[in-house]
């Protein structure tokens, strides 16, 4: 039962004002949907996160701190263009 109690949470957390209402397998398959999403975007936020390390990392010199700037510069664009998610 608290499985189903957390699933209905995640669900009216992210707008699904009717989920207590919603049949246990939708209610199951929304809220993985959910989950899903989440997953991706933490993946997403520890690769920024990542590159942002690697492009202010003092150690790399001036062509390497360009290159993972350069990297970083990209990448933050892609996301902003909506390449990814």
């Amino acid at each position: 039962m608290l499985a189903l109690r957390r699933d209905v949470s995640l669900l009216l957390e992210k707008g699904h004002s009717q989920a207590r209402l919603y049949p246990i397998i939708m209610l199951w398959n929304e809220a993985e949907i959910c989950r899903e999403r989440r997953r991706a975007d933490l993946a997403m936020l520890s690769i920024v996160m990542q590159h942002t390390l690697v492009a202010s990392d003092s150690q790399l010199g001036k062509k390497g701190l360009t290159k993972a700037a350069e990297n970083l510069k990209l990448l933050l664009k892609e996301l902003q263009d909506g390449r990814y998610g």
